[in-house]
């Protein structure tokens, strides 16, 4: 009986290592995408920063205006990147939350199972 209890007991563990591996390897890909995203905000950062970067003007209104649409084109860019930020961090809230849920359910059952083996025995 303590015997069959300590195999069922290596098998959860087991099962949830690897689990606990796979989440691991979803919050690495998800730390590094973060930093990617996190480069380029800071980049487009920098670009808005440095006004005369995209090139001299054409005399005129025709400057500014290429200049206007160069910001606008950078902020939603910023946006978009700040969403995906946004979203993979939500991901891996998410993914946190049911690892923890996946572990006291395994708990859950794992009592369930020894209080059912010492009734059957």
């Amino acid at each position: 009986q303590k015997l069959d209890r300590q195999v069922l007991s290596e098998h959860a563990q087991a099962r949830l290592q690897a689990e606990v591996g796979t989440l691991s390897e979803q919050l690495s890909c998800i730390g590094q995408e973060l930093e990617g995203e996190k480069r380029k905000v800071h980049l487009f950062e920098q670009q808005l920063a440095t006004p005369g970067s995209g090139g001299g003007s054409d005399g005129g209104g025709g400057g500014s205006q290429k200049s206007a649409e160069r910001l606008a084109t950078l902020e939603m860019q910023a946006l978009s990147e700040k969403q995906r930020a946004d979203l993979a961090s939500l991901r891996h809230r998410q993914s946190r939350e049911v690892a923890e849920q996946l572990e006291r359910r395994n708990a859950e059952l794992e009592e369930r199972f020894f209080e059912l083996m010492r009734k059957l025995l």
